[in-house]
């Protein structure tokens, strides 16, 4: 991280929305990594389906409501004062935090559905706010750095969000643990919101359509009809599309492929989102704060090749002489091929942060202030639309008894394609 990045931080407004997406962003993946682990290894005996359904289900609760909400929720972002609205919805998150603890307590499996839904929902309405309040905190200058440590931030959430989230869900007293750090977490999300100064409308005489269906429409026609986005909300949604596959499939990924135990899952979600969090905070180097797209080929190619090498390695991997239990992380990196797939995960994962972060800064440099947070909150829909797209065939190709590792084929292939399409798009 340079310098410029660093000072960023040190600018009250923006440090406190830095600190309250992030608190938002842990608690999101306290819960949904939590839950993954707990049906993959606890609760199948209680919900007869695969795992992978069952996890594919989870991901794609948490962001139907992305799609659902995103257009109401950029009308309101642009209308509205945003410090006011951001510390509203923290106070929500909090009720949702509660309404986990009440779950985990009455022991209510498909309840626990219900509960990703309504942190989904939250998370939805805070978005536009989020990227819409960016611009407004900084300069032009500072675009790509701004975005970075956002991106970074994210990403540290859902390494420590993964790491308590997985390790503590199935340790004596886990539920309670879970439910309390989510509290905590939501509670430190409020006070950190309140360093957030005072934003201007972007349109205060905006007419709101309260009708989700109505404003989901009309925002995909507004954001679709102006110049060049659509073809940035294709880049961006790609990415989303590939990191919520992967994300989602991760722990399954661990237990049916390398036969390993929930710190294996730990391991590989805290090498893929580390790895996303360095390719973010890198961008800003490489491109010395220069909003630019040239780099996006570069990093979309090498995202390519890790995915092909991280199926192969996959395809390889010979499991460890083991009881009937599941292998831990030493058995796992005891192989040449365990360390082979940790650098595939780890580098397909930067070049995903390398690639990501300019396209964000690039988006927010040609939208007006006035219709920003709904240009941002058709992104959310046209995202979201994709990452329930990945929950779906994903359920649909394991009931087609396809493997992972054929996936994981697949997205190269796609990947390769944006590779060629991003050339295209690349600009000085």
């Amino acid at each position: 991280m340079t310098h410029s990045q660093w000072r960023l931080l040190a600018q009250p407004g923006f440090l406190g929305l830095w600190l309250t997406q992030m608190l938002g962003a842990l608690n999101d993946n306290i819960l949904k990594s939590s839950v993954l682990v707990f049906i993959t290894y606890s609760a199948l005996d209680s919900i007869a389906m695969q795992p992978g359904i069952l996890s594919a289900l989870a991901a794609g609760l948490l962001i139907f409501p992305f799609f659902m909400f995103s257009g109401l929720a950029g009308d309101i972002s642009d209308k509205y004062e945003k410090s006011r609205l951001i510390r509203q919805l923290k106070i929500l998150e909090l009720f949702v935090a509660i309404l986990v603890a009440i779950t985990f307590y009455t022991e209510a499996v498909w309840g626990l559905f219900a509960v990703i839904f309504c942190m989904g929902c939250q998370s939805a309405f805070f978005g536009p706010l989020k990227y819409s309040a960016i611009p407004q905190l900084t300069d032009e200058a500072h675009l790509v750095a701004a975005n970075g440590l956002i991106n970074a931030a994210t990403f540290v959430s859902i390494l420590l969000g993964t790491i308590i989230g997985s390790l503590y869900i199935l340790s004596p007293n886990g539920t309670s643990v879970i439910s309390t750090l989510m509290i905590i977490t939501a509670c430190l999300g409020i006070i950190s919101s309140l360093m957030v100064p005072k934003l201007a409308a972007g349109d205060a005489h905006l007419d709101i359509r309260y009708n989700f269906l109505v404003s989901l429409w009309h925002t995909l026609q507004f954001g679709l009809t102006l110049h060049s986005t659509p073809k940035l909300l294709g880049f961006i949604s790609w990415f989303w599309f590939l990191g919520a596959t992967i994300l989602s499939q991760l722990p399954n990924f661990s237990k049916s492929i390398i036969h390993g135990d929930e710190t294996c899952v730990t391991y590989f979600l805290c090498l893929f989102t580390l790895g996303v969090g360095l390719g973010s905070l890198g961008c800003n180097m490489l491109l010395k704060s220069r909003i630019s797209l040239k780099l996006a080929p570069w990093a979309a190619m090498g995202l390519t090749m890790a995915l092909i090498d991280w199926g192969i390695a996959s395809s390889l991997y010979i499991r460890p002489p083991a009881p009937a239990a599941l292998v831990g992380i030493e058995s796992f990196l005891s192989s040449p091929q365990g360390w082979r797939i940790s650098i595939d995960l780890f580098a397909l994962s930067a070049f995903g942060g390398m690639y990501i972060v300019p396209f964000y800064a690039v988006m927010m440099k040609r939208i007006d202030t006035a219709h920003r947070a709904r240009i941002i909150g058709c992104l959310n829909i046209v995202v979201s639309f994709w990452m329930a797209t990945s929950s779906l065939l994903l359920m649909i190709l394991f009931d087609a008894n396809i493997r992972f590792i054929q996936i994981i084929f697949g997205l190269a292939v796609i990947s390769l394609i944006i590779t060629g399409l991003s050339v295209k798009m690349r600009m000085t």
